[in-house]
């Protein structure tokens, strides 16, 4: 009977439920996607992070607000916490390359600059 309960929502004569509920699935989805977008073919892994995140946070408002399955809502959260953890560790080094380049002389390895004498 418990099952029945939680699906009873879905099943209202109106289809309101039903539809916030794909309405729900669907901007998660596409928030995954705009991640996945910036991760790997616009090679932008900071602003691919600020889509998982908000997917995240979506995911996890849509399932306090019994807008979701939670086998599903687990799921996509699984996907997107493996997301953010990689794209921190590509953060993290693109953050380093950086560092070094800013720090690095100017003009090639073992050269000198003329104007510091």
């Amino acid at each position: 009977m418990v099952g029945a309960q939680q699906a009873a929502p879905l099943q209202r004569q109106d289809g309101k439920s039903r539809r916030a509920w794909y309405e729900e699935v669907h901007a998660i989805e596409a928030l995954e996607q705009l991640a996945i977008h910036y991760e790997h073919r616009a090679r932008e892994p900071h602003r691919a992070a600020e889509y998982a995140r908000a997917a995240r946070t979506e995911v996890r408002r849509a399932l306090r607000l019994g807008l979701i399955d939670p086998s599903r809502g687990r799921k996509l959260q699984g996907r997107l916490d493996h997301r953010l953890a990689r794209l921190e560790r590509k953060g993290g080094q693109i953050g380093r390359l950086l560092e070094r380049m800013a720090g690095a002389p100017a003009g090639r390895p073992g050269e000198s600059n003329p104007g510091s004498s």
